[in-house]
Parts: structure tokens; sequence; C-alpha cells
């Protein structure tokens, strides 16, 4: 039995979705999917609570109900390693092997050894999107309960205009101490695609539109678009219809590139991101 544990935002799920599908397809095993992290979150701001977006979606996961994960989440560091050896010990047939990323890459032949695995990471890596047996892409696009968005009047302004999506990420990442891109960055971008694609009507999404608001003054043509917090796949999939995305490091933007189907469209994606994701087509600045 496999497991794939989901967490984090909702670009982060699709690709921990995807990630299950992709050992659905080498083991030809069912997959099940836990998802306690999502009740464990505390004193997060309303923009930094990350909900279990996927459900939305109507995939049908199927979701695991065993204790066993319940227990680990509970405990501390080194509690947890002591759990886990009781565990492999004492209860081995409701043991679960945790696989993160680097024991799955590094130690492929001994974690096949166990009958039960429970995956933790992130898995963002286009090759498990690649592999799979039929376009997800395409998939995802015709999801029929997010059709209805391209008749909005929003959703009508992008698709009639020489339109940019652009993401401000900052949320979350202020607390990590990660890289934020900064307006020099957006900038360089709005520059290229203004030389290139000609005047370009700007749609800003941002966990912090607020902020944005505040402080993004590039251009005359620009709109600041409220976050979709009941339905974030709304705002990916908006972000979709524009002609050309920039994107910043952070997975929710680029759903937004992924997903557009213009066949002439430029993905602009920062220079210093360094991650499989930063695609070789995607042009860095």
């Amino acid at each position: 039995m496999n497991v794939i544990k989901l967490w984090g935002g909702l670009g982060n799920q699709l690709f921990q979705f995807i990630f299950g599908e992709y050992i659905k397809l080498k083991t030809g095993k069912e997959i099940f999917y836990e998802v306690g992290w999502f009740k464990s979150q505390t004193d997060l701001d309303l923009y930094d609570y990350k909900y279990f977006e996927l459900s939305k979606l109507n995939f049908n996961l199927p979701i695991t109900d065993s204790v066993f994960f319940e227990n680990l989440r509970n405990k501390v560091s080194i509690s947890r390693k002591s759990f886990l050896l009781r565990s492999m010990v004492f209860d081995y047939q409701n043991f679960f092997l945790p696989v993160s990323e680097n024991l799955f890459n590094r130690y492929p032949q001994t974690i096949n050894l166990f009958p039960r695995k429970y995956f933790v990471g992130y898995w963002q890596n286009n090759k498990y999107l690649n592999s799979l047996n039929y376009d997800f892409i395409d998939f995802i696009r015709c999801k029929s309960e997010h059709k209805n968005i391209e008749t909005k009047p929003l959703a009508q302004m992008i698709l009639n205009s020489n339109s940019v999506s652009l993401q401000v990420r900052r949320g979350d990442l202020l607390n990590v101490g990660r890289v934020i891109c900064d307006k020099k960055y957006y900038k360089r971008a709005i520059d290229f695609l203004n030389n290139k694609v000609g005047d370009i009507e700007l749609f800003i999404f941002s966990d912090d539109i607020e902020w944005c608001k505040r402080n993004i003054s590039i251009q005359e043509n620009q709109f600041f678009i409220e976050p979709n917090i009941s339905n974030r796949f709304a705002d990916i999939y908006l972000m979709s219809l524009c002609k050309h995305n920039i994107i910043v490091n952070s997975t929710f933007g680029w759903w937004g590139a992924a997903l557009n189907n213009n066949p002439t469209k430029i993905t602009i994606s920062p220079k210093i991101w360094d991650h499989p994701l930063n695609l070789k087509e995607m042009i860095k600045v």
C-alpha cells in the first residue's frame, strides 16, 4: 500500500497528486492520500492558511484513515524516531516507511522492500508530469465546473486583450526567509514583454494584493485581481487565460503558465530561481 502525504498550497497539492499518479503507473497499485496536515495548522493568517484544495476539483481521491499517520504527526522529532522503530518491530502490519524525496531518489531498491510506504515531499519535478500516460494539462483544463469562468467579465477582459499575468507571492515566504522577487524583477519582465509583443495589459495576482496596490505601479494598464479564497484554482485558471505569464519562485503561478494553451505564449521567470521547474523554455530575467 502506497500513501502520499498531501500538504501545502494548491500548487504543491497538484504536484503531489501527479507524483501519486506516477507511482500508481509504475507499480500498478492503487494510491491512497493522507490529508491530516490540513487539520494541524494553527495561528495562521487567512491568506497563509492552506486548504485541501484538491477536494474541490472532484479528483475523487481515495483517502486513508489509518491512525498511524496521526500518531506520527503528533510526535516531536526525537520521539518520532522512537515511534517508527517501535512500530516497525512490534506493529509491522500497520507500519509505513516514511519516504522522503532524497530517500526515494537514492535508495529505490531498498524502499521497495517495504510493503507499505508513506511518501512525504513536494515532488516538484516536471518529469513526473511528463511520464503520465494521459494529458494532465488537458484533464485539469476540462474540469466542467471551471469552464464558466471564461464567461465572466474579468475573464473576457483577459481574453480580449494583450494580457499578461503577474504573480506576486509574499505571505509565508516572508516567514521562512526564502528569496522574494523584487520590483526590479517585475520591471525587467514587463519591459521585455512590452518590447517583444507590443503594449500589454497587466493582471496582477497575489496572496497580498493590498501590498501590491500600495507598492506596484509599473504601467498604466494594470489591474489588481482580488484573490479568490474560496476557490484558489479560479485564480490559476484566470492566469492561464492570459496571453503570456510572468511567474515567480512559486508553484501557484507556475501552474497558471503551464495551463496556458496559447501556442505563442511567453513565460518569464526569475533567473535566480535554481529549480527543476524553471524550465529551459522559460525566459529568465
